[in-house]
């Protein structure tokens, strides 16, 4: 059960926040009194999550491999909320296949988005 009261107070920023992990996050960090901006690529889903969170949750368009991308996520935190106390790097993925039979384009998907974006956050 939820402690509604431990993130009182406290912003947070998540990537990935659309589906999965990162959604799974993002509603956690909400129902125990987090505020949080909430990044992914999946706009879709994104709104829907921004949506069923209210207030306390913001919608940011992001690709976790673009660094402006990262920095407006960070920029919603400060300037929405005042300021940023977590970081949730969630965002991943993949192209399925076997590594010998990637093409360069696919493998290069897969480091950008799990290795590169990760660090630039």
């Amino acid at each position: 059960m939820a402690d509604r009261d431990r993130f009182a107070g406290k912003v947070a920023a998540v990537t990935g926040a659309a589906s999965g992990i990162g959604l799974a996050i993002t509603r956690q960090l909400v129902a125990e009194g987090a505020s949080v901006a909430a990044g992914d690529v999946n706009l879709e889903g994104l709104d829907g999550v921004a949506a069923e969170l209210g207030g306390r949750c913001r919608a940011v368009p992001c690709d976790v491999t673009k660094e402006a991308d990262i920095e407006r996520l960070t920029a919603t935190a400060v300037d929405d909320f005042g300021g940023l106390h977590a970081a949730f790097n969630v965002a991943g993925g993949s192209r399925p296949g076997l590594i010998a039979d990637l093409s360069e384009e696919d493998w290069d998907f897969t480091v950008d988005l799990c290795l590169k974006g990760v660090s630039s956050a």
